[in-house]
């Protein structure tokens, strides 16, 4: 396998264990942070579902722990009640 064979390694990762809405999905999707670089969300068929977050960004325009609790709170808000 070569380099560019190889997917890029995220510079974090949320583990949700459990599947979101589509509600949750389209915010996520619709999210503008500047200094994300790219988001990319995986629903895994486990039992019980989950759902990873991964993410990259520039650390020199947002902290991780920022950016995080942005991710997150996009989740929670555009939850369906």
């Amino acid at each position: 396998m070569n380099n560019e064979e190889r997917r890029p390694i995220p510079d974090g990762r949320i583990r949700l264990v459990r599947q979101i809405t589509e509600s949750q999905a389209e915010a996520l999707r619709l999210l503008k942070i500047e200094g994300l670089l790219l988001l990319n969300f995986n629903e895994v068929d486990f039992s019980p579902p989950e759902t990873w977050i991964e993410y990259w960004f520039d650390r020199e325009v947002i902290s991780e722990i920022d950016l995080r609790v942005r991710i997150e709170e996009a989740i929670y808000n555009s939850a369906e009640n």
